[in-house]
């Protein structure tokens, strides 16, 4: 691995579901958190998946983001090593990086970054592979959580779905997957 590169592919690990939902009840319950839209998003799985086959994929920035009318707009993005974007998107569908980068500046006005708003989280692109391999995942859902040291931190919240299940609040995961970059403190000059 390059040792240059602040997106590392293997950044990210599983970790208990118990610990996972605590830790986002822990989150939920903490009234500093009142004023962001949403504590959890759903990740548009097959586009996610394709984007992290560019051989120059090192991983996924899950971003909070606004519209330009304001509405909570999730966007992620592929990045390599450099934390350039290759591919982005939203909760739906591809986009550009210029919609990228709006819903980005529009979140980063509202809720911004100097003031110790949550902007995103990174995980690898070898740990997610790894995870949808070993759990036979197929969906992932995004949920903001707490720790027990009161850092703000995130899982991917992984369902194998056979059919049956419909992820929601009801239905535990699979798996969850931590072990993030979390900005801040992680923040880089590419917020």
């Amino acid at each position: 691995m390059n040792t240059k590169d602040k997106y590392p592919r293997d950044k990210g690990r599983p970790i208990r579901v118990k610990k996972a939902k605590s830790e986002q009840a822990r989150w939920k319950k903490n009234s500093k958190n009142e004023k962001y839209p949403s504590d959890t998003f759903s990740i548009p799985f097959d586009i996610m998946v394709k984007s992290m086959e560019d051989s120059n994929c090192h991983g996924v920035k899950f971003c909070n983001g606004l519209d330009k009318n304001g509405k909570y707009t999730p966007i992620m993005a592929a990045i390599n090593g450099e934390g350039e974007i290759l591919t982005a998107f939203d909760t739906s569908e591809t986009i550009s990086s210029g919609e990228f980068e709006e819903a980005r500046d529009n979140w980063n006005a509202e809720f911004p970054l100097e003031k110790g708003d949550m902007q995103f989280f990174y995980l690898g692109e070898e740990a997610i592979k790894k995870n949808i391999k070993d759990f036979e995942i197929n969906k992932y859902q995004a949920v903001f959580v707490e720790q027990a040291d009161g850092t703000d931190s995130a899982v991917l919240n992984g369902y194998h779905l056979d059919g049956m299940k419909d992820p929601g609040d009801d239905e535990d995961p699979d798996t969850s997957l931590n072990g993030v970059d979390f900005c801040p403190p992680f923040c880089g000059s590419d917020n």
